[in-house]
């Protein structure tokens, strides 16, 4: 049987690496074999684009692409694969989604044997993946979360009830929550609260945290837990009060949200404001400030724990919470040293011919994480500081693209709408997907720069991207149709309701409902066609309705197509629109 993936089983000590030890920091990694003498100068910081990194993480790809897992670490492999560069054509990424959405099928979620661990990792992988089509299933996984949440606000096992909670176990619980969250998934605020509860209710008085902690905390502090306890509460915090306690704004990625239906983040940006503590998102009965104080002791304690070098055990667990506790409060050292260079050196000098890294998790589990790490999985989902509006990591990394000019001169209006122009023009053409991405960060940057006359400029270029034949370049033409504001292209958005692509069909919605400033929708019907509850199950004329989204598209269209015949002023009434018998729309050809 495979060795679980998760630290929540005792197993042998993780094998020692031999060579001469030396504590930098965070991290306890070997001498490089190019500083033997004391005349030599060290080698440049390592980053994500460093030779040596890209080279680790292929050969930790290759390694993942052939290995053998079993149902417990097959969604971890899968996700590490998904975020370090495959797509959904790789056999092994294909084999865990289909895995997942199988346990989720009948309308009820069954996790695999690792419970909590299994349901987090579940949702983190098809929130990666980002098929419209898995939003159901991701309502599941939150539900299962949420309903094994205990009532101190913690996670343990969904049987056990005489443990206070698991500090890795929660640790999933919040980051399971946080994915579905990100794909639009409705979470209870109660939900949050509990777990920053929990969170501070269990921290020892050094501010660290343990494995099993008790009602007051009271148990051995662990480098491990510690930063598995620290991430918890950043992403608790950046939920309830839309910033960092550091007062940074770490806002999604336009690619998160552009997966999952529209163009921009599924969450609204906190406003800018000139005091950070201002910022609330939601309503809630947790005290930033208290919050707040837990975090920055928190840190203080992983920050003395670090300097005691890498953990014995579970180092691949490790170096995977301390990625995300970086990522998600926005450091570039812990202790004074830069954790990635040093985690990165650790990992490449540990890592097996074979591409693997092993620990007490097993050889797979243990890759996975490794890879997330090296990777940067968490600040994946960020945007770059400093970037516009609408442009972010993934796919704009190396700054070499289009989108990511904007990036260099973002308050630059000239410079902006030539390139948006760029931009527009080019979806025109004959594009690979990742170029049509960039050619869509660009048109949304523009927009978000404050130049909307230039995209009503485009009124004639975008009325014929609105009927090419490619989904996701008329997904970007229905979101810039809708940012001009103008009555003029609403036909054509109600004609985009009926698309045979639901991304498409949702993103021509949110655009009428822009034009329209109906942010709730109309006729109380639901804005995504995909969240649709059948009405009725046939049509006056006695035919049956094929699916809830059928009749969402009859019922929009008309609904809208009473709203623009209301609407439209005098001089749109010579239009020559061609009105059935209201509940379809003819668009005559350009």
């Amino acid at each position: 049987m495979a060795a679980p993936p998760f630290p929540h089983l005792k197993a042998s000590g993780w094998c020692p690496v031999v060579l001469q030890w030396l504590t930098v920091g965070c991290f306890l990694i070997t001498s490089c074999p190019q500083a033997d003498s004391a005349d030599e100068k060290p080698s440049a910081r390592l980053t994500i684009e460093s030779r040596e990194v890209q080279a680790a993480i292929k050969r930790a790809r290759t390694f993942l692409q052939t290995s053998a897992d079993d149902q417990a670490s097959l969604a971890l492999t899968g996700y590490a694969l998904l975020k370090s560069g495959s797509d959904l054509s790789d056999k092994k990424v294909a084999e865990a989604l289909a895995d997942v959405r199988k346990r989720c099928g009948g309308n009820r979620y069954l996790p695999a044997s690792h419970h909590i661990y299994s349901a987090a990792v579940d949702a983190m992988l098809l929130e990666a993946a980002g098929d419209l089509s898995d939003k159901p299933s991701l309502n599941l996984i939150a539900d299962y979360l949420i309903t094994q949440q205990k009532a101190h606000g913690g996670w343990y096992y969904p049987s056990q009830t005489d443990i206070y909670g698991d500090t890795s176990i929660s640790q999933y619980g919040v980051l399971g929550l946080w994915a579905a969250y990100r794909a639009g998934v409705t979470i209870p605020t109660e939900a949050w609260e509990g777990a920053a509860r929990w969170h501070q209710q269990t921290q020892n008085a050094d501010g660290g945290s343990g494995y099993h902690p008790t009602a007051t905390g009271a148990t051995e502090t662990k480098a491990t837990m510690t930063a598995a306890a620290g991430g918890s509460l950043q992403v608790v915090r950046l939920i309830l009060f839309g910033k960092t306690a550091a007062g940074k704004t770490r806002r999604l990625n336009a690619s998160i949200g552009k997966r999952f239906g529209i163009l921009e983040p599924v969450r609204p940006e906190a406003p800018p404001e000139e005091n950070p503590a201002a910022v609330v998102v939601r309503p809630t009965r947790i005290e930033m400030s208290v919050l707040d104080a837990s975090i920055d002791k928190n840190f203080r304690a992983l920050e003395r724990l670090a300097q005691r070098g890498m953990p014995a055990d579970w180092p691949c667990y490790y170096l995977y919470a301390i990625e995300r506790y970086a990522a998600l409060s926005a450091k570039e050292e812990i202790a004074g040293v830069d954790w990635y260079d040093a985690g990165a050196r650790w990992l490449i000098q540990n890592q097996a011919t074979d591409g693997s890294w092993r620990d007490s998790s097993g050889l797979s589990p243990a890759t996975s994480l490794s890879l997330l790490f090296l990777g940067k999985a968490t600040e994946s989902l960020f945007k770059r500081e400093g970037a516009a509006p609408g442009v972010g990591g993934g796919i704009l990394v190396g700054g070499r693209d289009l989108a990511a000019q904007l990036v260099d001169k973002p308050k630059d209006p000239k410079t902006s709408a030539e390139l948006a122009d760029q931009a527009l023009k080019s979806l025109s053409k004959s594009l690979s997907d990742q170029d049509v991405a960039k050619a869509q960060a660009a048109i949304v940057a523009q927009f978000q720069l404050g130049n909307r006359d230039d995209l009503v400029g485009k009124l004639d270029l975008l009325k014929r991207l609105v009927k090419d034949p490619r989904d996701e370049i008329r997904r970007t033409a229905c979101w810039a149709l809708g940012k001009t504001g103008e009555l003029e292209p609403v036909p054509l958005l109600i004609e985009r309701l009926s698309d045979e692509n639901s991304d498409v069909a949702l993103e021509a919605s949110q655009a009428l409902c822009t034009i329209a400033s109906e942010p709730a929708g109309i006729a109380g019907l639901a804005i995504d066609p995909t969240r649709h509850t059948l009405r009725r199950a046939e049509r006056s004329n006695g035919t049956r309705y094929r699916s809830p989204r059928e009749e969402w598209q009859e019922l929009s269209t008309k609904a809208w197509l009473d709203w623009y015949l209301t609407h439209r002023p005098a001089s749109m009434r010579n239009d020559r629109l061609e009105v059935g018998p209201r509940d379809r729309l003819v668009v005559p050809p350009n």
